[in-house]
């Protein structure tokens, strides 16, 4: 029963974490496309960025795909592209 609690409370603490990761990226995206007319994104390759064994937990948590998805659809959503 204890276990049950353990796993329920970290899997509820992970969720809390990603959700306000994400609430943070649409509003820095939204506000990206609204203060911009030009939106430049580097194509990285992440494999060999995340070989850095300091910075691979922060990069691996940015979630840069996903900001990048929601860049482009707000874009298109403006017609910006």
């Amino acid at each position: 029963m204890l276990r049950a609690l353990k796993v329920r409370l970290y899997l509820t603490t992970a969720w809390q974490a990603h959700r306000v990761r994400e609430d943070f990226l649409h509003k820095v995206s939204r506000k990206i496309v609204n203060e911009n007319q030009v939106i430049v994104i580097e194509s990285l390759v992440v494999k060999k960025v995340v070989k850095n064994y300091n910075l691979a937990k922060s990069i691996s948590d940015a979630e840069w795909g996903i900001f990048q998805t929601m860049l482009k659809y707000k874009t298109k959503g403006e017609g910006k592209i």
